[in-house]
């Protein structure tokens, strides 16, 4: 009885990070397949003379502990209905979103 124990334990697997949100799974995550380019659309930047807005790579957001972290603390489920307020989320700054 304990080798078959001994089997289901060997069998377990141990992922590292598997609790935390995906950035594929999330509302503002965009992934250009032109240029392969993944970008988090709740962080950019506005050009003021072109009006055009560059967002900050999705992989520099999960970093950087100042906007999402590596916990993704501004992680919106994709499948979340698109009429709710995501501005009004825990953790969000209003100020930090580009419209």
């Amino acid at each position: 009885m304990s080798n078959k124990i001994s089997r289901v334990i060997n069998l377990s697997r141990f992922v590292k990070n598997a609790s935390i949100p995906t950035c594929k799974n999330c509302y503002f995550f965009q992934h250009k397949k032109s240029s392969h380019v993944k970008v988090c659309t709740k962080f950019g930047e506005k050009n003021v003379v072109t009006g055009e807005v560059t967002y900050e790579h999705a992989s520099v957001c999960r970093i950087n502990e100042n906007i999402c972290g590596q916990k993704g603390v501004y992680y919106v489920d994709a499948t979340r209905d698109t009429n709710d307020n995501t501005d009004n989320l825990p953790f969000s700054n209003n100020s930090s979103r580009v419209s």
